[in-house]
């Protein structure tokens, strides 16, 4: 009987733990999702009145999905260890770091700005503060939720995306809106055409 009771106790301290675990993991998922994966295109999406395409695009999720689990479930955590070494010693790291965090950082103010554009026309301003709020976004949620302080970083989060962003809506939006021959524009050639034709797997 006491052998049993051993065996019945141990097991309910494995469920328990494995509970805690699961709820370990699902809470570290949605707030890496949404403070450190795509907060600034979320809270762009929200305050530009327009569909979360995060949440509602069908490769975003998935894709996220796979990622925390390599990080988190791959063999000998080998993944985790290259991702936690320093930049100059892991040449995972240095990929991700380098050139997948730039193209991230230029690109999602771009794409903001674009559809904010396309899907708000009129509005001079909306696609400059889609812009903004998509570079920026990211670093307000994570300065909101932890104790630490990160105006420095947000500061040059704002100065950094900015530049993109006046960049991008000159070269897209306002060279598009003012079609004329003092600006000698082509709008067939800078598809200035705000409807979207293309396929929807690749829309965002």
């Amino acid at each position: 009987n006491n052998n049993t009771q051993q065996e019945q106790q141990q097991q309910e301290e494995e469920n328990t733990e494995s509970s805690k675990d699961s709820e370990s993991h699902i809470k570290s998922f949605g707030l890496a999702f949404f403070l450190y994966g795509f907060g600034g295109s979320i809270l762009s999406d929200l305050l530009m009145g327009l569909p979360v395409t995060a949440l509602a695009h069908s490769r975003i999720l998935p894709c996220y999905a796979v990622s925390y689990l390599l990080v988190y479930f791959s063999p000998y955590d080998i993944i985790y260890s290259l991702m936690t070494m320093p930049t100059g010693e892991s040449p995972l790291k240095l990929f991700v770091v380098t050139i997948c965090e730039t193209i991230d950082a230029v690109t999602t103010p771009m794409g903001r700005i674009s559809r904010s554009a396309r899907e708000l026309q009129n509005k001079t301003t909306a696609p400059i503060m889609a812009g903004l709020f998509a570079g920026i976004g990211g670093s307000i949620l994570r300065s909101t939720t932890t104790a630490t302080n990160n105006i420095k970083v947000i500061e040059h989060g704002v100065y950094k995306t900015l530049s993109i962003t006046l960049f991008w809506y000159y070269m897209v939006v306002w060279n598009c809106n003012n079609n004329d021959d003092e600006y000698n524009v082509n709008t067939n050639n800078n598809n200035c055409n705000t409807s979207y034709n293309g396929s929807d797997v690749l829309r965002v």
